[in-house]
């Protein structure tokens, strides 16, 4: 039977923590994951599990949640809401969570994708009629009809929408044992 900690996803667990999962989220991983997820998502859960210390791999999460759930975890990461990075520990990709600034994992990881450098900042103007507008000043004004503007990037996928990651899988055949529970990486 799973702890009350992990509970909420007890139907998706068939309420017992799958071996092949790594080590079990502990109290302080779910309870940061919960700043970003609600209790119960399958995406909350992978979540809790990149929050643990040694983080995890794509098997250990697909062992979980039947996906590997990282759309989520990087549209969070891309929002400046929480730091999600990998690396290879031990010859297997592993990814982490921390909040903002605090640089999970062990000293070489790396962003799981990298953050625009900027977020431009809006203006507001008043324009002909005196009517106040909002511009972004990367963008032209709305009402230059000589100046055509790309379309805004689609969103990212759903969180249920199982993400390719070809470049990021470990080689087949490739130990995936978790990491020692419990092991810190110390920065430099």
């Amino acid at each position: 039977m799973l702890p009350g900690h992990l509970q909420p996803w007890a139907k998706l667990l068939g309420d017992t923590w799958p071996a092949s999962a790594g080590t079990m989220p502990d109290e302080r991983a779910v309870g940061m994951a919960l700043k970003w997820v609600r209790p119960g998502e399958v995406s909350g859960l992978a979540i809790a599990m990149y929050c643990r210390p040694e983080g995890a791999s794509n098997t250990e999460v697909l062992a979980a949640c039947h996906d590997k759930k990282t759309n989520r975890a990087r549209t969070l990461h891309l929002e400046r809401k929480l730091d999600f990075v990998k690396a290879k520990v031990d010859g297997t990709l592993r990814y982490f969570i921390g909040p903002v600034g605090s640089r999970p994992g062990p000293p070489d990881a790396e962003p799981f994708v990298a953050r625009p450098n900027h977020q431009s900042p809006e203006i507001e103007t008043p324009d002909e009629n005196g009517n106040t507008m909002t511009i972004s000043p990367n963008q032209p004004a709305p009402s230059d009809p000589t100046t055509s503007v790309e379309p805004a990037e689609p969103p990212p996928p759903d969180d249920d929408y199982l993400e390719p990651e070809t470049e990021d899988e470990q080689p087949a055949g490739q130990d995936d044992r978790p990491v020692a529970c419990g092991q810190s990486f110390p920065h430099a």
